[in-house]
């Protein structure tokens, strides 16, 4: 059975029907919600989810992403909202996860979401940011 999940519900959703819907493939809808929403472009989301080639290609013929793409988008969607939840602003939640950061060894938040444990390392960076461990 398929499970739908719109943008909105994919940061937050149970893990069993998130990891269901990322194991079938997200619809490539997804992904233009996203660039539409955060002002995203394919040579940015190249950095993070696949080759741009591959990205214009799936956005062109309507495939649904692959489980490995799913899983970048999806850990992108969660990191995405953390931070917005975080600046309250979604240019200034972009622009923080843009910009190099010494914490990353001056890589953009946006280069390491291409892994979990990179994604771990930037959700960790945000969550010490909301608790005020950095001003």
């Amino acid at each position: 059975m398929a499970t739908s999940l719109s943008l909105e519900d994919l940061p937050q959703a149970a893990t069993p029907a998130r990891a269901r819907a990322i194991e079938q493939g997200l619809p490539v809808k997804m992904l233009r919600v996203l660039m539409r929403t955060y002002e995203l472009g394919p040579a940015e989301l190249s950095r993070m989810i696949a080759p741009r080639r591959t990205l214009e290609r799936r956005l062109q013929s309507n495939e649904r992403l692959t489980a490995e793409e799913s899983d970048r988008l999806a850990r992108l969607m969660r990191v995405l909202d953390l931070a917005e939840s975080i600046f309250d602003d979604r240019a200034s939640a972009v622009g923080w996860l843009s910009a190099p950061k010494r914490a990353f060894d001056e890589a953009a938040a946006f280069d390491l979401l291409k892994t979990e444990a990179g994604g771990r390392v930037v959700e960790d960076q945000l969550l010490r940011l909301k608790h005020g461990f950095f001003a």
